[in-house]
């Protein structure tokens, strides 16, 4: 089983974006160790698979517009690997209510979820993160330099 921490180089910079991500592992983290402990429950994984489609909303919401609003040139690639996400979530969802939820799903969705977040953070979100920054230290914008630091909690 594997698991996911902030603490294993996957902090982006950006508090904001570090906070969610966060509440990604927190949530993929107790699906994997309650499953790995009890067995995978259907209830379970249906409350993991609603939180991600929904938290990815809130999310990919903000990274998009952080994206637009300072002219991101890695929009597009940068989008499509959230679509990927967002298409395994809803394609896995859909069937919770007849698969069969053995070991080897636990397995499976553990791999594929904690192997997403950590290249899509190293690579995609770094490349991102690593602009905003870089903006952030070039021109005086204050509202990207707070967000950075985190004192904008619900900016989007």
């Amino acid at each position: 089983m594997k698991y996911l921490s902030l603490a294993k180089g996957l902090k982006t910079g950006i508090k904001v974006i570090d906070d969610q991500h966060g509440m990604f592992f927190r949530q993929i983290n107790s699906f994997s160790r309650h499953s790995a402990n009890e067995g995978v429950s259907r209830e379970r994984a249906v409350r993991l698979f609603t939180f991600l489609q929904q938290y990815s909303v809130e999310h990919f919401g903000l990274e998009q517009a952080l994206m637009e609003e300072y002219r991101y040139p890695g929009l597009a690639e940068h989008q499509a690997e959230h679509r990927k996400l967002r298409a395994y979530v809803d394609q896995t969802l859909a069937k919770l209510p007849t698969r069969d939820l053995t070991a080897d799903f636990n397995l499976q969705v553990n791999y594929f979820l904690v192997d997403w977040f950590t290249v899509h953070i190293r690579q995609v979100d770094r490349k991102m993160t690593d602009f905003l920054r870089e903006i952030a230290a070039k021109q005086p914008d204050h509202r990207l330099l707070n967000l950075i630091k985190g004192l904008l909690p619900n900016a989007k």
